[in-house]
């Protein structure tokens, strides 16, 4: 069995966003979009084999802040009166990259779906 590597970065995401309703009812639809500030606050670099698992050290070269967009489809469906369940698949692209290495550019990119209930007060 040979060794694999694993990079893991952390990052703190800070977003502005604007949403929009497209259809208002029982169930809407919302469309939005924005973009997002990105923090690094963890960059390790492990080795694993089996079940050993070894701290190398930290990736060069990373920025400490990139920035990236945001764009979503929103679905909101009326429970009772005052709560909403919603579904929100989202594609995020790096506008700037996440190596400060000049020779190889990295915009990493990413899909995923946000869930939740909302309350309304």
């Amino acid at each position: 069995m040979s060794p694999n590597v694993y990079q893991d970065f952390n990052y703190i995401e800070i977003p502005v966003w604007v949403k929009y309703k497209v259809l208002d009812g029982k169930i809407d639809f919302n469309v939005f979009g924005g973009f997002n500030t990105n923090l690094l606050v963890n960059n390790k670099v492990y080795v694993e084999q089996g079940t050993d698992r070894i701290l190398l050290g930290t990736t060069d070269n990373l920025s400490p802040v990139h920035y990236t967009s945001t764009v979503g489809l929103g679905i909101e469906y009326q429970l009772i009166y005052n709560i909403r369940f919603n579904l929100e698949p989202t594609f995020k692209y790096s506008l700037t990259p996440i190596n400060q290495n000049e020779m190889i550019r990295n915009y990493p990119y990413a899909f995923g779906i946000m869930t939740g209930m909302r309350f309304k007060f």
